[in-house]
Parts: structure tokens; C-alpha cells; sequence
């Protein structure tokens, strides 16, 4: 008697089904957690960096907490579960952070031995760079050789992050590092660049001594007519965004009694509008307009302010106005206290912007 090998088939077929169904849910469900451990790590890079780019006064546990937050919108409050993003200081330069999640499987779990979830972990570590950055250098100084006045440029550090809601009058507290490099005498200068560490700037004082080049004895006498009137000006540069943001201070040595009583000795203020920014593509363009670069001439004008920041490969030009312009008092000629021609040329120095990153961004990578 012949059997029906239909039935066989189908008692085959139940037999493998099950496990043919779990292996299909068990690619579905690892292909899930792969994603999620993608998913995962990229958030929890983006933490460590923004973390350690932010240092350690800035308050890690927030921004955890938030992209614990934009992460469950992105993807589903429930469709991860028992989500957690820990992070911790674990040297002075390594800010790691730990995310966990876990996923329910779909079907895989009809296979004896795979539960009901998949646990998804992952860990990264960012570095910070502890060797100083260079700072931007000028790579071209020209001071007018045929001013009357005797100016001296000088670089320095301003710690703009401690500065931040001091009176003015308190700056110099923050100044660090002060460096001469160049006058319009003609002087060489041998001198090391001031190392500025992070919430600092490379700032500029100029030092401008009134008619004293024009008249040399005044350095004997400064009370001699013309006047040997001194004063310092500061950029006290702050950085936000890489983008520097100069807001002039000045501070009178001396002036005669003449001057007074609207220019005094000892005051402090700010906000002189002497210094042209422009941003270079290439040394070549930080010339005149004239000789077919990209810096404006002219007198009597207003100073262009560069509003891109500095960017590799790129150089910055300063053009500096050793008077500043609107001020009190006669300005008839060129010995008068209040004279000046605003061509933003008397010291001009370019620089080159750093090779990566920009001006005042901190230096980090990924270790793990």
C-alpha cells in the first residue's frame, strides 16, 4: 500500500518554519541594534567633543541630559528603551561619555535562547590638546616712517573670559605677556611671541607719544611746544565664534595742562574707532587697492571692519589710525590735539591665520 508523501511535506515544513522565521528575525532585529549602535555612537561623540571643547567649568550633566532628550524625539521615546548618556571627567584632558539603550526584538525571540531585548552600549572618549596653539604671527609690519609722531606696537595675552563683566578701568589685571615688536624709529626688536592659553586673545597696544619724532628735543622736555602728549590704546580683543571683536580702550599718560580739562592724565575709556580689519585670501592681496589688492585707501574715511572670521590660510590685515578721530579740542593742523587725517595706515601689520581651526577654538580629538 503506497503512502501520500503530501503529509510528510507539511509535517517538514512546520518543523522548519519556526526556526527559518526566527533566523529571518534575528537578521531583522541585530540589523536594529546595529543601527542604534550607530545611532548611539555618533551622539555620544558629539557629547565628549562638545563637552571637552567647553571644558570642565561648563556644566557637562545639562547638555547630557539634552541629548538624552533630542535623542528620544529623533527616534521614538519607546522605541528604545532604558536609555541613559553618563559622562565624567576621567583626567584633566579626557572627557569620556558612556550611552546605553535597548531595543525589543520582533521575532528572533521564538529562537530558545534569544530574549526579549537587545542591549546596545557604547563608550567615547575626546582629548584635549595640552600643547599650547601658536599664535597667529604677523608676517608683515610697515609703521609710517614719515609720521611726526613716535608709535610703538606692542603684542599681548587678555584673558577676555575672566574679563568679562570688569569695569575697564580693571583691564590691565588681564593683560599678560606684553611684548614690544616694532616702532616707527626703525628699531629691530628680538623678543619671544606671548603664549596665550584657552579664554585668551592676542590683543595689540599701541603706544602713541605725540610729535616726538617730528621734534626730538620734546623727549627732553615734554612740557616744549608742541607738547609731548602720551597715550596708550588697547584692543583687548575678545573671540566669539572664532570671529575677534575689537573694541578700542585708551588710557592717558600725559597730556599738557592746555589739553585739560578734556583730555585728563589717568582716564580710561574705550570705544575709538582707529583700527581697519580685512581678511586676505593670500599675502599678495593685503596691499592697496591701488597696487591691485583688497585694502582700502584714502583719507578722511571710515575703517572697514572684516566681519568673516580668521580662517587657515587665510591672513589678516590691521590698519591702525594713531589718532583717533571725533575728539574735543582745536584740529587745525597736525600739532593740534584734536587733529586727524583717518587713513588708517600709520601702523599696518598683517597676519596669518592659524593652519587649523580658528582664533581661540579649543583643540580636541576623539581617542576611543
Amino acid at each position: 500500500m503506497l503512502r501520500d508523501p503530501r503529509g510528510s511535506v507539511a509535517i517538514l515544513f512546520g518543523v522548519m518554519v519556526i526556526p527559518l522565521v526566527g533566523m529571518v528575525g534575528v537578521a531583522l532585529d541585530y540589523s536594529r541594534a546595529a543601527n542604534l549602535r550607530s545611532a548611539l555612537q555618533a551622539e555620544a561623540d558629539a557629547l565628549a567633543l562638545n563637552a571637552a571643547v567647553n571644558g570642565q567649568d561648563q556644566d557637562s550633566a545639562a547638555a547630557l541630559a539634552s541629548g538624552t532628550d533630542q535623542f528620544k524625539q529623533k527616534y521614538g521615546a519607546n522605541a528604545v528603551h532604558n536609555l541613559t548618556f553618563a559622562g565624567e571627567w576621567i583626567s584633566e584632558a579626557d572627557f569620556r561619555v558612556t550611552a546605553n539603550g535597548r531595543i525589543d526584538t520582533t521575532i528572533a525571540h521564538i529562537l530558545p535562547g534569544i530574549g526579549a531585548g537587545i542591549d546596545v552600549n557604547v563608550e567615547a572618549v575626546a582629548h584635549i590638546n595640552q600643547d599650547p596653539t601658536p599664535p597667529p604671527k604677523p608676517v608683515k609690519e610697515d609703521l609710517d616712517p614719515d609720521a611726526g609722531d613716535y608709535n610703538q606696537v606692542y603684542v599681548y595675552c587678555f584673558d577676555y573670559e575672566g574679563a568679562r563683566g570688569v569695569p575697564v578701568s580693571q583691564h590691565h589685571r588681564y593683560r599678560s605677556q606684553e611684548t614690544l615688536i616694532a616702532d616707527n624709529d626703525g628699531t629691530e626688536y628680538t623678543f619671544d611671541w606671548p603664549q596665550c592659553g584657552d579664554g585668551e586673545s592676542l590683543s595689540y597696544r599701541m603706544r602713541n607719544v605725540r610729535h616726538a619724532k617730528a621734534y626730538p628735543q620734546l623727549w627732553n622736555n615734554r612740557n616744549q611746544s608742541p607738547y609731548r602728549a602720551e597715550f596708550d590704546f588697547y584692543t583687548d580683543t575678545v573671540l566669539i565664534d572664532g570671529r575677534e571683536h575689537i573694541d578700542i580702550v585708551r588710557e592717558i599718560e600725559w597730556v599738557p595742562p592746555s589739553w585739560r580739562p578734556d583730555y585728563a592724565p589717568g582716564r580710561i575709556d574705550r570705544g575709538y574707532d582707529m583700527l581697519e580689519t580685512v581678511r586676505c585670501d593670500s599675502l599678495e592681496e593685503c596691499v592697496g587697492e591701488s597696487k591691485g589688492g583688497v585694502i582700502p585707501e584714502g583719507k578722511h574715511r571710515n575703517p572697514q571692519r572684516e566681519p568673516r572670521p580668521c580662517a587657515p590660510g587665510k591672513f589678516m590685515y590691521y590698519g591702525w589710525e594713531d589718532r583717533p578721530p571725533h575728539q574735543p579740542g582745536p584740529s587745525g593742523t597736525w600739532t593740534d590735539s584734536a587733529w586727524t587725517d583717518r587713513d588708517y595706515d600709520d601702523i599696518r601689520i598683517v597676519v596669518s591665520c592659524p593652519e587649523q581651526g580658528g582664533l581661540g577654538q579649543r583643540s580636541v580629538r576623539l581617542t576611543k
